[in-house]
């Protein structure tokens, strides 16, 4: 048999097993006595058995002329709402440390350039990222752009503030915490990005931040984690959102942290270092070294950043 004969009979057969196994959903009506199901068994078998992930999508959406919905959407734009609105995200966290923050360094690259150069990078060098490069992808992911007095039903006003990724109603129910690994000016810890003041805040030291690291799967030679400039950790309180907007206030939640992503990806690109999203991370224990319920307060997603090799 010629090689290319050979080729082709692979391919064929391949391609004969992923049509298969793409197409084919069995019918278990015993699966919930399987005790060990991969999740492609999960989501293909035919079973009367609820699934989370599916019924949040049926769930989700609003439906015409539901008035319990409406009234929700509409009391946050009444002034109350609006006062409401413009404290988001300020924090008692005066007792604190606070870093302030460098000027940025200008983005120079083109939109459509720095669009075409992201790419997953996964290995660094160990070298400190300059402060002012933090800076800059912070405020690009989540920072305050412009601020906007609006008038009150009682003759006074509130400041609203408007940040670098949408947030649907304004409600902004994400927090960025950053990891420091290797950082010029910056000790290792675990800081919060205030948007309001401009300014990191510390949270944990050096000790919790390697507790952190120890809560990743993934391995040195899949993500060289430990020789990282940082660890951007994207909070989301999805209940804020929800309130307002029901069970569709955790897709808009999921929508913000993609459009922060997005821009922390872009502005690392366009600085020169490199990035990649990482979920191999055991949630339960994260949330527990950084104190968060999991359900009020989630960690949503990682990305690892540094100066690439």
């Amino acid at each position: 048999m010629k090689p290319n004969d050979t080729l082709k009979n692979l391919q064929a057969n391949m391609l004969e097993q992923a049509t298969y196994q793409n197409g084919y959903s069995p019918y278990v009506p015993w699966s919930n006595s399987i005790g060990f199901k991969i999740h492609s068994m999960r989501f293909q078998e035919q079973t009367i058995n609820s699934r989370l992930a599916e019924d949040f999508l049926v769930n989700l959406g609003f439906t015409r002329n539901d008035i319990e919905s409406e009234y929700s959407i509409r009391s946050f734009l009444e002034s109350t709402g609006t006062v409401m609105l413009s404290f988001a995200n300020q924090e008692d966290n005066n007792h604190l440390e606070k870093v302030q923050l460098p000027v940025s360094v200008p983005l120079k690259m083109a939109l459509d350039t720095v669009i075409k150069a992201r790419r997953s990078i996964r290995h660094y060098t160990g070298d400190k990222v300059p402060l002012a490069y933090l800076a800059t992808i912070v405020r690009t992911a989540c920072g305050v752009t412009t601020s906007n007095e609006v008038d009150l039903n009682n003759g006074s006003a509130a400041t609203l503030h408007f940040r670098s990724a949408g947030s649907a109603g304004g409600i902004y129910p994400t927090d960025l915490y950053i990891a420091a690994l290797n950082v010029e000016k910056l000790e290792q810890a675990i800081y919060q990005y205030n948007p309001i003041d401009d300014c990191l805040v510390k949270l944990y030291d050096k000790d919790t931040t390697k507790k952190l690291l120890e809560t990743f799967s993934t391995t040195e030679d899949q993500i060289s984690l430990n020789r990282a400039g940082f660890v951007c950790l994207i909070i989301g309180s999805a209940a804020k959102a929800m309130h307002k907007y029901g069970n569709q206030g955790l897709s808009f939640t999921l929508q913000e942290i993609g459009s922060i992503s997005q821009n922390i990806h872009l502005a690392i690109t366009a600085l020169g270092l490199g990035s990649v999203d990482c979920a191999s991370y055991y949630a339960s224990e994260a949330h527990q070294v950084l104190k968060l319920d999991g359900v009020y307060k989630h960690l949503f997603h990682t990305i690892i950043a540094g100066i690439s090799q």
